[in-house]
């Protein structure tokens, strides 16, 4: 994960305002990244960096319907052959990012990408307040990793947007992530959550 890193540093060396430039996975000049990697629980996470980092999050159509299209034109595919479902896991998974970010307060749109850990296998990063929490592992491990820089005080309690059930507590100025499966986690203060997570 150090990759994210480095991209980061990089555009930030370039670029006075990272919040204004595209952020994307798939696009219409390279092969989906399903194509590249066939991993949804992987694809998950890039997304969910994609939906929160900083800048303007652009989804090329058919990832939500899971289209894997490898060099152009076959990374462009009929999207009338999925009959615009809506109810794939990419598409409701894509869908409660989206109206997550689309709820936050101005505050997380004017606030820098600020990294709390890094390692081969886990990135996370904040937004205001707002944690997001990704690994390359894919759905065949568990990732636990213990976060001591994050803007949380004593006790607060975070809830991952996800999965209501998943909440942890601030103690002793740190806090354990687990990433069950390899899954994606989004945390917010359940005190200022703009609406109630699914279940």
């Amino acid at each position: 994960m150090y990759g994210v890193r480095t991209r980061v540093d990089e555009e930030s060396a370039v670029f006075q305002d990272r919040s204004v430039l595209g952020t994307f996975l798939d696009n219409h000049d390279n092969p989906r990244f399903l194509n590249l990697r066939n991993d949804y629980t992987i694809l998950k996470n890039n997304l969910a960096y994609v939906i929160f980092s900083e800048g303007i999050p652009i989804i090329y159509y058919g990832t939500e319907q899971g289209f894997n299209g490898g060099n152009d034109p076959a990374n462009r595919e009929d999207l009338w052959r999925s009959k615009y479902s809506n109810s794939t896991d990419l598409y409701q998974f894509i869908r409660t990012l989206a109206q997550y970010r689309k709820g936050l307060p101005d505050a997380y749109f004017e606030a820098t990408q600020v990294e709390r850990y890094c390692d081969d296998q886990f990135f996370a990063f904040t937004r205001d307040q707002l944690l997001t929490a990704t690994t390359n592992t894919g759905a065949s491990q568990s990732v636990r990793r213990t976060i001591t820089f994050h803007p949380y005080h004593e006790g607060q309690v975070l809830v991952n947007i996800l999965n209501a059930g998943d909440r942890i507590t601030v103690q002793g100025g740190k806090f354990d992530i687990v990433m069950d499966q390899g899954l994606p986690k989004v945390y917010y203060p359940v005190s200022a959550v703009p609406y109630v997570p699914r279940q």
